[in-house]
């Protein structure tokens, strides 16, 4: 049956069933017979149909993984790599562009079942979309067979529901920026997480915190379940640091403050480090922003902009506007601004590449090329058999950055590392930690 009657007959269904429910309840307001025995069969039918749609959609999918799986042994046209991303941010399509480009002057050979040796050209096929669309901007990439791998996704959610669909339809999956454990604790062999895990990233700024003498920690996130939960991984790894009785000597999470996403405006919220029991302000040594959005530059600005003395830390994906707020006030009082950052790439990249362009451009481009090792070391573009190379080969290479996959596709025990952005320096990074094992928890 066609996709499109199926989703107009449940659309009719949903919405006479949500009509007869409030029927129903109004004849009840209105203590008046419910007719229960047909209201029973039209749910038990409505039950039956939502049944055959999820029942021909994963059907579907399963045919879309076996046409790719026969696109991929021909080999004989060029190889579409999906780059799904926020509309606002062309650097990510840009750098995914110029790995093809780079790629493309000395193509992928893979070799045929039968012996023959084909030359793949790659093609880059942008997906604007916005956060909350990914499950259809999803559905639409896996109906196309001749797309073997998909980059991207910057929400989590978004990329949660989109890598249920990529792994069925036997897309290859690559998420550079998700931290979240969950999307590869489901073990779907095509989706890879190309970053650390929140827990990694909480321990390696826990330890980062205490080594500096940095005992007095603000928590602040968005106001959501994610932010709420980020918040839980924080406080665990840093109350894990608390061996000595008196806690003199280990950081401390001395506030936890959310705020809406939606939020331009901080004042009242960078005034607001005060103890509630004593009504005095607290010292703060140290506050972590784990927001990622543009709400939190603005925060990180509005810091700035006021001189808060304390010492900021924010994640990768406000890099390039914590750098820009360096350079902008090289005069400014406030208290030194670092940025997590992942691996060690060569000091070219770190101190020149990301002057020249943008750390998205860079993690699309990195990942391409990731993606296109991973098959040309396989020999081929099917989705199953280059998982299965990526988890069981060793040295994989990110931008410079030696790579390993555990068997759910995570990362295995990537560097994180802490920079300072100084204005002495123009706003370079200065490495000033690094963690070399964060996947091992930390020893009393």
């Amino acid at each position: 049956m066609d996709n499109r009657l199926i989703y107009l007959l449940n659309f009719i269904l949903m919405a006479t069933g949500a009509l007869l429910t409030m029927r129903v309840v109004w004849s009840l307001l209105r203590h008046r017979a419910v007719r229960w025995r047909a209201l029973a069969g039209f749910f038990a039918f409505m039950a039956l149909l939502w049944g055959y749609y999820t029942w021909e959609t994963a059907r579907g999918l399963g045919a879309l993984s076996e046409a790719r799986h026969d696109y991929a042994l021909a080999a004989d046209g060029p190889v579409r790599i999906a780059v799904p991303w926020k509309s606002d941010e062309a650097s990510f399509f840009n750098g995914a562009k110029r790995a093809a480009d780079e790629i493309n002057k000395d193509p992928i050979k893979v070799v045929r079942p039968d012996g023959t040796q084909a030359v793949l050209k790659l093609e880059i096929v942008p997906y604007p979309y916005e956060v909350g669309a990914a499950r259809s901007v999803a559905e639409h990439i896996a109906q196309d067979t001749s797309i073997q791998g998909v980059i991207g996704h910057p929400d989590i959610d978004g990329a949660i529901q989109a890598s249920t669909i990529y792994d069925a339809a036997g897309l290859l999956y690559f998420a550079p920026t998700i931290r979240l454990a969950q999307l590869t604790e489901h073990n779907f062999p095509t989706v890879f997480r190309l970053s650390p895990s929140d827990a990694e990233v909480a321990r390696s700024i826990a330890h980062f915190a205490k080594e500096n003498g940095l005992f007095n920690i603000v928590i602040v996130s968005p106001r959501n379940e994610y932010g709420y939960d980020l918040f839980q991984i924080y406080k665990g790894e840093i109350a894990a640091l608390n061996t000595s009785p008196n806690r003199v000597d280990a950081p401390q999470v001395r506030k936890f403050i959310s705020y809406s996403p939606t939020l331009n405006r901080f004042d009242e919220l960078i005034t607001s480090f005060v103890d509630a029991a004593t009504k005095e302000r607290l010292r703060v040594d140290l506050v972590v922003i784990l927001g990622t959005s543009a709400a939190e530059a603005q925060l990180l600005e509005q810091m700035h902009r006021r001189n808060l003395h304390a010492a900021v830390l924010c994640l990768p994906d406000l890099q390039d506007e914590a750098s820009a707020l360096v350079k902008a006030a090289p005069d400014s009082t406030a208290g030194p601004i670092y940025v997590l950052s992942y691996g060690d790439p060569p000091p070219e990249r770190n101190l020149v590449g990301l002057d020249e362009m943008e750390s998205r451009e860079l993690l699309a481009h990195d990942a391409v090329r990731l993606m296109a090792s991973a098959w040309q070391r396989t020999g081929s573009t099917d989705s199953r058999e280059v998982a299965i190379s990526l988890r069981a080969m060793q040295g994989w290479d990110l931008g410079g950055l030696p790579l390993d996959f555990m068997p759910n596709g995570a990362t295995s025990d990537m560097p994180i590392r802490v920079e300072k952005l100084d204005a002495a320096t123009a706003g370079q990074p200065e490495v000033v930690f690094q963690e070399e094992n964060p996947a091992l928890p930390a020893q009393p």
